[in-house]
């Protein structure tokens, strides 16, 4: 199993965890892939301390470039430190066109991302070497995410919350589903404030989503306490149904 294959299929994020489960016990896989896969596990599992102790230790060593784009991607993830986060930022715009085209995509997200929660860096003049990510409906949402970021800092709400409806529909397209579930977690939690009846549909859907791919996850990304809060805020009835499902799903 080589890098490709492995980037192929973490493009569904924690959805491939099980996938990853079982590659990880082979072998014959590359070691440099093995640390990969495990700092994946760790990010999923929220242990982001223990994951940029591994990969500051990493990134003194001599990897291949993809693999120090990789390092550099999973420690902008993790890091919560800004200036951390632009030395990444100015490190990866400069490798960008050495880094493997199908890594290039994740590392072009990154760098959107990044622009996107600090306008103030230097990023007017940043050079995307290749567009392919347009093409690819999971990167595409994931950059219209970042960009509905921007807008909700920006106090553009709707511009924000349809944004963030533009990349669920792409990701329908790629059956992503925890890309849906956090891109409605996004969306209704923008606009909870808002005279919006489209929000009441968009809670219907959230709740299939969660419903259809419930996972330890889907848990994580306060979905529940999402929906409890904006049906709260709507005085709607449907809030006691919700804090019945989370009150057995805590006695289980």
């Amino acid at each position: 199993m080589n890098l490709k294959k492995i980037i192929q299929i973490v493009e569904y994020s924690r959805f491939s965890k099980p996938f990853l489960n079982y590659i990880i016990l082979d072998d014959a896989l590359d070691e440099e892939i093995k640390l990969y896969i495990k700092l994946l596990f760790l990010r999923w599992d929220s242990k982001f301390d223990k994951s940029l102790k591994i990969i500051n230790r990493e990134l003194k060593k001599d990897h291949k470039t993809s693999i120090r784009a990789l390092l550099l991607i999973e420690k902008s993830n993790c890091t919560n430190n800004k200036e951390e986060e632009k030395e990444i930022y100015y490190e990866m715009k400069e490798m960008l066109s050495k880094i493997p085209t199908y890594i290039r995509n994740i590392a072009i997200m990154n760098l959107k991302n990044t622009a996107n929660r600090y306008p103030e860096f230097e990023v007017k003049n940043t050079r995307v070497w290749s567009y392919s990510y347009e093409k690819n409906y999971i990167f595409k949402a994931w950059i219209l995410f970042s960009e509905s970021r921007k807008k909700y800092n920006e106090g553009r709400v709707y511009e924000a919350y349809y944004k963030d409806m533009e990349a669920i529909n792409y990701l329908k397209k790629s059956s992503h589903p925890f890309g849906i579930i956090v891109g409605l977690n996004n969306a209704i939690w923008r606009i909870r404030y808002e005279n919006f009846p489209e929000i009441f549909n968009n809670l219907e859907e959230f709740q299939y989503y969660i419903g259809k791919y419930r996972e330890g996850s889907v848990e994580r990304f306060s979905c529940f306490d999402t929906l409890i809060n904006v049906y709260v805020l709507k005085n709607n009835f449907n809030m006691y149904e919700i804090a019945y499902i989370v009150d057995n799903i805590v006695k289980k």
